[in-house]
């Protein structure tokens, strides 16, 4: 089954042709062939099949003719699909099943096989890909798009196919082949430098370098002629070398040198699996690698690596090891490949003399034949690039290589066959381990600070051997001292430079690092310094650095490139610690303060905008945070789902939350009490920082004279201390919340403050009380026909008269609360309100409703990831779970409970749910493991509640003294935590819980 398109456009099915008499259809399969498992564009189809003879309705034609296509692919059984999305059309097949994908993947092997010097293979792989062409590729299409694709192919992929061809040809000693073709493809490309410069070497190697001169001077002369231009510098310099003597390959008079192996690397540690990953690749007659290219981030310990390996495998090159730093990141100027050349020659023992007289390809012929036959071991370390490095690769000969480098070498693999190895930072053992070698004594004594100095260092060799050196230099400090000293200060880049003044500190390693990249990649780098967090997303690199988004791959790519940043996923990004702290100081250093304003306020707006997007699809409460205006023009991320909106705050939330600390601190307040209403609606992660972000708010508001605004985050505030079932603050909180919605004028408002203090007397034990409050609310909302609010207060009726033993009335109040949840699809209330309907079921005695009914209100919470009201629901069937002897059932979601209260921070509910637990594992008969639960328990209450958690700890005693179950506590849940959340409809996003 083959789609053929390097040449005339074929369908073969069984090696036989699948006739497609329409032209324009064997074009559009040819089109999509060559694009194929991607999408291509109704606009750019018609640039391929049409010039100036286009149909009135390009896009209906091309419907016409993919109906066409899908005819013929189905009724010839071919293993293709073509499929029309929005107007871009696309074919999935098997990459093999495409004579072009299957070229490019030859090529790739058989670059692979010459980079191992498996010239024979090498030579097969290319012999085969190159026979995949059988004339211009879509030779069937006639128009200028085909014409250009036809000449860009040609030249990008089949002449140097047959270039690498002719390459492993010559390494095999098969002149004669090359000899037969190269006249051929010169005669058809007369103009080409590369195949110029190449026939001339073969030339010379054929013992026919009389003639150079001749060729080159005629193909000087084609170049004036017809294209007015000039012989490449490679090419005259390719002459220069082919006229001198051919002599370089004799061997030299004198015995060779062995080279010694590169100094050892001293206080090394760790890194067992990468020793032996290396030893795989480049040790034994059956090494799976010629080439081995260790990429990784500044101060990552590459040069250490390879140091230590080379050094402890001497007795696999007998021959000795050539080894050169190539300056590639340095305050030296790097080494030029010719320079590496003559120095490898010199310690090679060949006579400078000699040397000298040669041309740089000389040079090169001359390692490369006096390496022929020799077990040496070749390090090239600290290069700069691929360009940098992949001219000595030919004059290495069947050596093993090693290249070190800052920048993920990709040339080097793709053409020379290289592996990969990426080098990572240390284990946290390792580092603990390199530091106290170090320090000694001291990190023994001081366990904790060595851990926060490895954290701090980020687990870097060059950070922690300058941090050790800076702790040796101050026997008297102690560590715990100067790790705090190095954590609030910005002194840890600078860190070593008390020495010699060439001692390396962190901040020269990374400069090194950000000098090598180009002006916009620069400019990107120390813009993401303004980024509060080392994770982000390319929208935010976008914003952060005044960017369109589809201008930010490049340099984003670059940067990952150079390991100066990290892909974590598709669209998001981490830097390390050290590297955003040195990029923040690039930024502070050489951004003029206009740009460094601008640039906060970007990341401000854009964060805003996509927040507000995100809140929309995480709640149904009609009124929206007001729009921040916007300094620039910004491109906020819209969602297309609950799921996707939900996973952005997943992802953003701590970036969202120290932005909202560093506008108060720099007084950027109409964003500050924005992005604190918009973290309310995911409120369920970490509630004593909610606390935090909604003060901060109520104060930017307050500054700003936004009476709604207060108003708004003090409900929200109160609603996170009704979560911590600290109901007098709470209380004090919508009181207060109150007040300015009255001061505003801000009618909506004061009737949720009303109904939130219902919430709150409720839970405080009266419902009388509770129930006036609800009353007024629900005459206002119903007033206003404000359905989200009625159900809200509806079920807050449920739980007055349920707190009454009015069990009826509460049922119908809950259910009609969620018929309207169910009516405005709002899966927040609807979780409410099952969680209390479960609750009630579990009061009246049906602990299987109770579950049945506590499943639904998980899924409903599960739906906007209210992680605390899964907590909730999840305690109540643990509870009802052990009502019915299903004790493993209650085990589980009593620990995944307090697991989520855990993360929350909620430890009076953590408390709760773990004595829930250590029940439930009692009547199952894990006594211990009750006793555990039950301890925690205490532990996470420690002097909030001591009669209780002394009462715990007093049963904890108990049960595993008599190893039988003893009695358990009242064990219902809490009274359930206030719902509605701030009020003003333009300030704050409510919450119902």
């Amino acid at each position: 089954m083959q789609l053929r398109i390097l040449g005339p456009v074929q369908m073969n099915v069984h090696d036989e042709e699948v006739v497609i008499a329409s032209t324009k259809v064997r074009g559009l399969l040819g089109v999509l062939a060559y694009r194929s498992n991607e999408p291509v564009s109704s606009s750019y189809l018609a640039d391929a099949l049409w010039d100036d003879d286009r149909p009135p309705n390009p896009p209906k034609t091309l419907q016409t003719y993919a109906s066409r296509l899908r005819r013929a692919l189905n009724e010839s059984g071919f293993p293709a699909a073509v499929t029309n999305d929005n107007g871009a059309y696309r074919i999935a097949v098997e990459s093999s099943n495409v004579d072009y994908k299957r070229f490019r993947i030859l090529i790739r092997d058989g670059h692979q096989a010459l980079g191992r010097s498996a010239h024979k293979r090498a030579a097969e792989l290319f012999t085969t890909a190159v026979g995949l062409w059988r004339g211009p590729p879509l030779a069937d299409v006639k128009t200028s798009w085909a014409q250009g694709l036809q000449d860009s192919l040609i030249m990008r992929d089949l002449l140097p196919a047959h270039c690498a061809l002719f390459d492993a040809k010559l390494a095999l000693g098969d002149v004669e082949f090359v000899m037969d073709r190269m006249p051929a493809l010169l005669s058809g490309h007369p103009h080409d430098d590369g195949l110029a410069e190449l026939w001339m070497r073969v030339l010379t190697i054929a013992h026919r370098s009389h003639e150079v001169e001749a060729f080159f001077r005629d193909h000087c002369q084609r170049l004036k002629a017809n294209l007015d231009g000039v012989p490449s510098p490679k090419l005259i310099q390719a002459y220069q070398n082919s006229s001198k003597s051919n002599s370089t390959t004799d061997r030299p008079t004198r015995p060779l040198r062995v080279p010694p192996p590169p100094r050892d690397t001293p206080s090394f540690t760790g890194r067992a699996e990468l020793l032996t990953r290396l030893d795989t690749l480049l040790l034994g007659p059956e090494r799976a690698a010629s080439v081995v290219a260790l990429d990784g981030r500044p101060g990552v310990g590459k040069t250490a690596l390879i140091r230590r390996w080379a050094h402890s495998r001497q007795s696999h090159f007998p021959d000795g090891m050539l080894h050169l730093d190539l300056n590639g990141y340095s305050h030296m100027s790097q080494i030029e490949p010719a320079t590496v050349v003559s120095t490898f020659l010199d310690d090679l023992g060949v006579l400078p003399a000699r040397v000298a007289k040669m041309g740089v390809d000389d040079r090169m012929a001359l390692l490369r034949h006096t390496l022929t036959g020799r077990r040496s071991l070749i390090v090239l370390d600290n290069v700069r690039d691929s360009q940098h490095v992949r001219p000595l690769l030919a004059a290495t000969g069947n050596c093993p290589v090693v290249i070190t480098s800052r920048q993920r070498l990709t040339s080097v693999a793709v053409h020379d066959g290289a592996e990969h190895v990426t080098v990572p930072a240390l284990t946290d053992d390792e580092a603990a381990t390199l530091l106290q070698m170090r320090i000694g004594r001291r990190a023994v004594d001081e366990p904790e600070a060595v851990d926060e100095l490895v954290a701090l260092c980020d687990r870097l060799p060059l950070a922690i051997w300058i941090v050790g050196e800076h702790v040796a230099a101050r026997p008297e400090v102690s560590v715990h001292d100067l790790a705090g000293e190095l954590q609030h200060t910005r002194r840890l880049l600078d860190a070593g430079s008390h020495g010699d003044d060439d001692s390396p500190t962190l901040r020269s390693a990374f400069s090194w690092s950000y000098g090598a990249l180009r002006p916009r990649e620069r400019e990107v780098f120390q813009r993401l310094g303004f980024l509060p967090g080392v994770r982000f997303s390319v929208e935010a690199a976008a914003a952060v650095s005044g960017l369109h988004r589809g201008d930010v791959d490049q340099p984003l790519d670059a940067l990952v490139g150079a390991h100066l940043v990290e892909q974590e996923r598709a669209g998001r990004f981490r830097m390390h610690d050290l590297l955003h702290r040195y990029a923040t100081d690039r930024a502070q250093h050489d951004e003029p303060l206009a740009a460094r304003d601008g640039a906060t306020r970007r990341l401000l707006d854009w964060y805003v905008g996509t927040a507000r997007n995100a809140r929309h699809l995480l709640t149904v409460d009609p009124h929206e945070i007001p729009e921040l205006p916007a300094a620039e023009p910004v491109e906020p991320l819209t969602f297309g789902s609950v799921e996707q909106a939900k996973r952005w705050f997943d992802l953003e939330r701590s970036t969202v939350v120290a932005l909202a600390r560093r506008a108060a601190t720099f007084g950027h307040h109409e964003a500050v009490w924005r992005l604190a209403a918009c973290l309310h609606v995911p409120h369920d992660y970490d509630l004593p920082e909610l606390l935090e972000i909604h003060e901060l708010g109520r104060a930017s508001a307050a500054l700003l004279g936004e009476q709604r605004a207060v108003g708004g985050c003090l409900s929200n505030k109160g609603t996170t201390y009704g979560r911590l079932d600290d109901n007098v603050h709470a209380g004090e909180c919508f009181e207060q919340a109150y007040e300015s919605f009255k001061a505003a004028g801000d009618t909506y408002g004061q009737a949720v403050s009303q109904h939130n203090l219902g919430a709150v007397r409720l839970r405080l034990g009266h419902p009388l009380e509770a129930i006036m409050w609800h009353r007024q609310a629900l005459d206002a909302f119903a007033a206003t026909g404000d359905e989200w609010a009625i159900a809200n207060v509806r079920r807050w009726r449920g739980d007055d008269c349920r707190e009454l033993y009015r069990l009826d009335e509460a049922n119908e109040y809950y259910r009609d609360s969620l018929e309207l949840s169910r009516k405005l699809a709002d899966h927040r209330g609807q979780g409410a309100t099952l969680s209390r309907l479960a609750q009630l079921n579990l009061d009246t005695g049906r602990p299987d409703l109770a579950i049945s009914t506590g499943r639904e209100g998980v899924d409903a919470h599960d739906r906007i990831g209210d992680r605390g009201g899964v907590a909730d629901i999840l305690c109540l069937m643990a509870l009802a779970h052990g009502e019915l002897n299903a004790h493993g059932e209650a085990v589980a979601a009593a620990g995944e409970a307090a697991q989520i209260y855990a993360e929350m921070r909620n430890t009076t509910r953590q408390a709760h749910a773990l004595e829930i637990l250590g029940n439930a594992q009692a009547a199952a008969g894990e006594h211990h493991h009750a006793a555990e639960a039950w301890t925690a328990a205490a532990e996470v209450l420690g002097a909030q509640e001591d009669t209780r958690a002394n009462d715990l700890r007093a049963r904890a005693a108990q049960v595993v003294e008599c190893e039988v179950p003893v009695p358990r506590s009242d064990a219902t849940l809490p009274a359930p935590p206030k719902i509605t959340a701030a009020p003003d409809s333009r300030t704050s996003a409510r919450e119902d819980r």
